[in-house]
This record gives C-alpha cells, sequence and structure tokens, in this order.
C-alpha cells in the first residue's frame, strides 16, 4: 500500500508539473461553472493568485456581455469544439481568446476543462493585415491612374478618391507648398468626410504652430509624419476641434518629391487612433511617390508639348538631355582596347570607381551572356565600318544581379592612318524602364484576356439559354402553359446561365493562376469528361451524339484546378457550335509514356466540317478569324491552350482522316498522370 500510495504521489507531482508547464491558459470548474484548479499561466494571464482562482467561479473571469453565453456555449462545444469569447482581468482589462472546451469525467463527477489562448496579438496581425491589403490595393489602383493620367487635375482627384473608398481612410486631400512669405500649404484636391474642414484651418509648411501639422512637417522635413492621436499630439493643437468634429483620430502625412525638392504633401486622415502601423507607411509613401512621378511626368510632358510647339530645335536638345539624364561617360581606344569611365559608368556596373583595370575584353565580360554577341557585332559596326549609333543590353553585377543598360556612341577620332582611334559615347541604366515597360506589358495582356475570355465564353452560353428560352415561349403561345413535357426548356437556360456565373468565377481563378495564387489539386479526369458529355447530352433541334470511350468505373487523376473542365466544355462547345445537322462526337482516353513520364491523352474528334489548312497553323493564336464554320473558335482555342500549358500538359489539332480535313478535326490534350 505505501508503494501504491508513493506511485500515486508520483502521478499528481507529474500531472502538477506538466498542467503548469503549459504556455496556454488551463481551467476546471464544475458544470455550476465553480474553478476547482487553474495552471500558473491562469494565475500570470489574469493576476489572480491561485488561491483567489480556486475561490471564483468561471463567469467572474470574462466581460459581462460575454456571461449570458455561458451555458449555451458549453451546451454546443462542451463535446469538444473551439470558440472565441473575452476574458477580464483582475486589473479590469480584457483580452480576446480562443477556448477549447470538453467535458470530462474526475473523481466520479462531470467537470468542465478549458484551454484558454490569448489571441491579441493574432487579432493585432489580422488587423494590420487587412489594412496592409488595403493598402496596397490602393497603392495598385493609384499606379494605375498614374499611367494613365491625361492631366494633373484628374490624376490628384482619382488618387484621393482611391485612397479613401479603397483604402478605407475617412478623408484624404493634397497640397502644394506655396512659395510665399507665409509659406502656404495650398490644397488643390480632396475626397472623403471633409465637411469644410480645410476652409476652416491654416497650414502651411513654415517652422511654427501652423506649419507643424502631418502636411506642413512632411514637407519641410522631406519626410512622413504621423499624428497618431489628435487628442494628444502637442504639435497639433491649432487644428484639433475642428478635427475631432469631423471624427479624425489619427492622421499621416506624406511628402511630394521630385529630386531632392518637397513640392507638396498627401494628407491621409482616420477614424481610428494610431491607424498608421510602420508597413502601411511604406505602402502609402511609395503611394505617394508614384503620385509625385505622375505629377512630375504630367507636367514634364506639358511642358514638352508646348516647347515642341515653340522651338523645333529645342525638341532635339530636351530630347538629348532626357536620354542622357543619370548617366555616364566612356572613352575607347579602339587600337589598344583600353578604356575609360567616368565614376557613374562604374557605379553602373556595380563598382568602385577606379577599382579595376579597364580593356574591352574585361568590358565584354561583364555583359549577359545571352546579349553578348549582338555587343561584340556593335563594337565590330564601330571600328570596322564607323558607324555611330546605339544599343541595349544587359550587365551582370558582382552580384550577379543584371541591370538594363543603353550605349550609345557619339563620336569618333581617327588616327592620322585614317583608322578609327577612340570612340567616345555614354552608358544610361534603363533598368526601371526595362521593367516597368514588361509589368506593363503583363498587365494590359491580363486584362484583355480576362475581358476576352468572358465576352467568348459567356456569349456561347447565354445563346444556349435564349434558344431554349425561345422554344419555351413558341409552346407558351401554342399550348397556354408549359407542362412537365417542356421542363427542358427552363432547365437548360437555367444551367448555361448558371454556367455563366461559374465562368465568372472562372475568370477571378484565372486570375489567381496567372498570379500562382490558385492551388492546384489532384482531379478525376474520367469524372470532368462525363460531366462535360452530361452538360451536351442534349442540344435543342440538333442531333447530336456524344460516345465515351473510355472506363468509366477507374480513377484517371491528373494534378489541376477546377479550370479542367472549362478546357473540354471548350472544345465540345465550339465542334457543336460550329458544326450543322447531325453530328457525332467521340470521347477517348488513353495511356501514354514519354521519357520515364505517363501521361493521359484525350481525343475529342468529330464528323464536322472540319479546320481548313490555312487556318491550322494560327488555330491556338488570339484573335484569328476566318471565313469558314470555324469561325471565332481561335480565341476559345487560345483560352484552351493556355490552360493546358499551366497544367504542364500541351494540346494540338489534326484532321480525323488524315489528309481530309472536310470530314472533321481531332484535338488531343495530354496532361500527365498522377500515381496515387
Amino acid at each position: 500500500m505505501v508503494v501504491i500510495g508513493q506511485k500515486h504521489g508520483e502521478v499528481i507531482e507529474k500531472y502538477h508539473l506538466i498542467f503548469n508547464s503549459v504556455r496556454d491558459i488551463i481551467l476546471v470548474f464544475d458544470m455550476d461553472g465553480a474553478i476547482l484548479d487553474a495552471n500558473q499561466a491562469a494565475v500570470n494571464a489574469y493576476g489572480y493568485s491561485l488561491e483567489e482562482l480556486l475561490a471564483m467561479n468561471i463567469d467572474m473571469l470574462r466581460t459581462p456581455e460575454e456571461r449570458k453565453m455561458r451555458r449555451e456555449q458549453w451546451k454546443l462545444y462542451g463535446n469538444g469544439g473551439l470558440f472565441e469569447s473575452k476574458y477580464r482581468c483582475k486589473d479590469g482589462t480584457d483580452f480576446p481568446a480562443e477556448i477549447s472546451l470538453r467535458r470530462l469525467y474526475m473523481d466520479g463527477r462531470q467537470v468542465m476543462v478549458a484551454v484558454v489562448r490569448d489571441i491579441t496579438e493574432r487579432q493585432q496581425a489580422e488587423g494590420e493585415l487587412r489594412r496592409a491589403n488595403r493598402a496596397l490595393q490602393a497603392l495598385s489602383k493609384c499606379g494605375n491612374a498614374v499611367i494613365h493620367a491625361v492631366d494633373e487635375t484628374s490624376l490628384l482627384s482619382d488618387v484621393c478618391q482611391i485612397i479613401v473608398e479603397t483604402g478605407g481612410y475617412r478623408m484624404a486631400w493634397i497640397g502644394y507648398a506655396e512659395h510665399d512669405t507665409a509659406k502656404t500649404v495650398k490644397p488643390v484636391a480632396q475626397k472623403g468626410y471633409e465637411s469644410g474642414y480645410l476652409e476652416n484651418v491654416q497650414t502651411t509648411w513654415a517652422d511654427n504652430e501652423f506649419g507643424r501639422g502631418p502636411a506642413g512637417t512632411s514637407i519641410r522635413t522631406k519626410a512622413p509624419h504621423v499624428v497618431r492621436n489628435v487628442l494628444t499630439d502637442k504639435d497639433f493643437v491649432v487644428w484639433r476641434d475642428e478635427a475631432i468634429k469631423r471624427g479624425y483620430a489619427s492622421i499621416l502625412g506624406l511628402p511630394l518629391m521630385s529630386e531632392d525638392r518637397a513640392f507638396g504633401a498627401l494628407a491621409i486622415y482616420s477614424d481610428r487612433t494610431d491607424a498608421f502601423d510602420p508597413s502601411e507607411v511604406i505602402l502609402l509613401s511609395e503611394l505617394a511617390n508614384n503620385l509625385a512621378y505622375g505629377i512630375v511626368s504630367l507636367r514634364y510632358r506639358l511642358q514638352r508639348s508646348q516647347a515642341e510647339k515653340a522651338l523645333r530645335k529645342s525638341q532635339f536638345i530636351l530630347a538629348k538631355a532626357q536620354e542622357i539624364a543619370h548617366v555616364g561617360n566612356w572613352a575607347w581606344n579602339a587600337q589598344s582596347n583600353e578604356m575609360s569611365w567616368s565614376d557613374e559608368v562604374f557605379r553602373i556596373f556595380g563598382f568602385e570607381p577606379g577599382s579595376v583595370r579597364l580593356t574591352l575584353d574585361w568590358y565584354l565580360s561583364r555583359i549577359d551572356p545571352e546579349d553578348r554577341e549582338k555587343v561584340e557585332e556593335f563594337v565590330r559596326m564601330i571600328r570596322d565600318g564607323n558607324k555611330l549609333g546605339s544599343i541595349d543590353y544587359r550587365i551582370l553585377l558582382p552580384d550577379g544581379s543584371i541591370r538594363y543598360i543603353t550605349s550609345v556612341s557619339d563620336k569618333i577620332v581617327r588616327g592620322p592612318d585614317g583608322l578609327v582611334k577612340w570612340v567616345y559615347g555614354i552608358n544610361q541604366d534603363i533598368t526601371e524602364r526595362k521593367l516597368a515597360e514588361v509589368e506593363i506589358k503583363e498587365a494590359k495582356d491580363q486584362a484583355e484576356l480576362y475581358i476576352d475570355l468572358m465576352g467568348h465564353d459567356i456569349n456561347n452560353m447565354n445563346l444556349i439559354g435564349m434558344s431554349y428560352l425561345e422554344l419555351a415561349f413558341q409552346a407558351l403561345e401554342l399550348e397556354g402553359s408549359l407542362g412537365p413535357q417542356y421542363r427542358t426548356f427552363i432547365e437548360k437556360p437555367y444551367e448555361a446561365f448558371k454556367n455563366s456565373s461559374r465562368l465568372i468565377d472562372n475568370v477571378i481563378k484565372l486570375r489567381q493562376a496567372r498570379a500562382h495564387d490558385i492551388r492546384m489539386e489532384v482531379l478525376d479526369l474520367g469524372r470532368i469528361l462525363d460531366e462535360v458529355k452530361a452538360r451536351y447530352s442534349q442540344v435543342p433541334e440538333r442531333s447530336v451524339t456524344l460516345n465515351a470511350h473510355y472506363s468509366h468505373v477507374r480513377r484517371y487523376p491528373v494534378m489541376a484546378n477546377t479550370l479542367l473542365v472549362d478546357v473540354f466544355e471548350n472544345l465540345i462547345g465550339n465542334a457543336i457550335k460550329h458544326s450543322e445537322g447531325a453530328l457525332t462526337i467521340d470521347i477517348r482516353m488513353d495511356s501514354r509514356k514519354e521519357g520515364d513520364a505517363w501521361y493521359y491523352a484525350v481525343t475529342i474528334e468529330d464528323n464536322g466540317p472540319g479546320i481548313p489548312d490555312d487556318m491550322k497553323a494560327n488555330l491556338f493564336t488570339r484573335f484569328r478569324r476566318g471565313k469558314t464554320k470555324a469561325k471565332g473558335m481561335g480565341l476559345g482555342l487560345f483560352l484552351v491552350k493556355m490552360l493546358v500549358e499551366s497544367f504542364n500538359g500541351k494540346i494540338w489539332m489534326e484532321d480525323r482522316i488524315p489528309g481530309d480535313f472536310g470530314k472533321g478535326s481531332r484535338f488531343v490534350v495530354m496532361l500527365k498522370a498522377i500515381n496515387e
């Protein structure tokens, strides 16, 4: 008995050791809520001693609003589950918590065990993430506004509107720094809840009481300035009353910079105190920089236009000045192959000025291998052909990164023998411009692609729905009502319009797929083909036969996403749409090995009018149109090819009867088989 008692004591000791080492709060209480036990984490979190906790009811640790929900929560989650609640500490502070609840039997009676986790930091992080996402969306939209801006006034108004609507801020305004005696900040645009605020306050960028607000300070210091709480900020006193009337709680001022000069400020107002965390300030600072760039660009564009009208000669000078902005000079001795660079050229190539001995061979070694041959040809053209010119190419920096530069040879000096001796020119780093051009083109292509997808496929679905509805109207006119035999006339349009709605959702998914956000998963290719076959099993006023030549029992697993069904809907839908009269479509599937990998090959073949030979080369090219029954197929097939390739597959088309396109078409889709 002594041994048993000793072991029981050891078990109890180990229990309490584990119980008190857990970082989460653990509370044990009876069915009336009386606390029976609590671990050290509970003592630390609530501020009560263990003795105080053991004398309390569980309701005393919760906020008054949460106490009313205790019985219902026990009923819902008593057998295991998670829910959120609010707990109150001894000092009166509250914290949000996630509770895992379990009903147990201990020492012959029923008790509840709650594991409580403080989720304050998680909720704060979630809130910060939501705000950062809104700021990121505002940054993206403002960037788009800058790209498409045609005049400064509209740009300023649009940016303020985006900040308020997309960013979720209460008010935003833009002011320009005047160079009068008072150093006034002149409001030029505003959106949101303003209600006369800017008319009732005085703002300057001077170092006085009217210049120490967020806008004036950001202009004067050329840095962001945050008023975290308008009630307590000592420098915000002169504007406090007007701000409180309009619900402003915190403010961010951002300078609008051109080179090293702040020419204005963007002020953003929030209805929450301390609303601007560091990550949000960084994003909004980038927004302000983009806006400043857009303003400067518009002004420059206007100035350039005016200069072109005034002086044609100035146009050349202005263009050259633009070309050589942020550039360095170089000289090349074409006879010794030695080179001389200005400090800026060294920096462009990522080296300290004068740190290397410059030769033509060393210079060529710093060029990206894919561009080296064309640069060598450019050098030969200068030396042997006495021709000046320019070339864009990529260079390798010491850290392995790549920059884009343009080189211009603008002067050749010959020696007494008439041969080229010296060549002079300039280098310019154009990396940002090149990357911006790529990003803008990709964004434009992507936007056009989504519009094309929706316009092409939704139109097909609507045509199906409208055809059935026409039949329904005819039946209604003839018989006065629609009996059960006409149910299909309603079901099919409903299905078509539902598919149209689904396609819109798929466009969103497609955008996610291109951004690598959509989740790939293992799908049963056979089941997808069955679904598509069933969807086209009955075509109004057409004799269409779909034959499936594959097993309906086994699985055909492939790695793809929910857009895979659209691949086969396009292929089968096109076969029906671009044919007349009776049509037979055969769907086959077999396994093929290429290299070390196995693929499922799906063939969709029909006995329709086929596709003429002159269209085949560009069949999968976007916007390809013809004059046959295949008119309009190019857009859908372009999308099909893009989707198949996104699944690491491939697709091609061939005549059903080799050499005779008029006997129908065969499309082959290859998707890699997954070993489950």
